[in-house]
């Protein structure tokens, strides 16, 4: 299994989407995740737009949802939701999530393994022919993934 050892980001920057519940960002950014078999980079460019959350808000009450722009506890929610449009299959994407949310020491491994059990269950995963519905439609133009080994 893949091991997440390290979570670098540039600041995550948002402001409020027109569209309340959602949020734009303000300017590019990347997520890097440092694993043991490579290097896995999101790009996202200025306009992407995130609802702040991996999992329903469900998950609300004992995991937070946002940590602000240099967190990478932030940093592992917006790159889940960038995985999530199709650029890594479901089962990695919701696996580094549980790993991220550990790693950032915001979250315990038992409640990282109920929210993996939550967006394993509950959320809606796009494969990449699959359109990007409301708010999300642009998103793909907007986000890249490079896996470096």
């Amino acid at each position: 299994m893949i091991k997440l050892k390290i979570i670098e980001n540039s600041p995550l920057y948002l402001e409020p989407h027109e569209v309340k519940g959602y949020w734009r960002l303000m300017g590019d950014a990347y997520i890097t995740l440092v694993t043991d078999e490579g290097h896995i980079t999101a790009h996202l460019l200025k306009g992407w737009v995130t609802d702040k959350r991996s999992g329903s808000d469900a998950i609300n009450l004992f995991v937070p949802k946002w940590c602000g722009p240099y967190s990478t506890y932030s940093a592992i929610v917006a790159f889940h939701d960038c995985s999530w449009s199709g650029w890594i299959s479901r089962a990695l994407s919701d696996e580094l999530l549980r790993q991220g949310m550990i790693l950032s020491g915001k979250v315990s491994e038992r409640r990282a393994a109920v929210v993996k059990f939550a967006v394993d269950h509950f959320g809606h995963y796009y494969d990449l022919e699959e359109k990007l519905p409301g708010v999300y439609k642009f998103n793909r133009s907007m986000e890249s993934i490079i896996w470096t080994h």
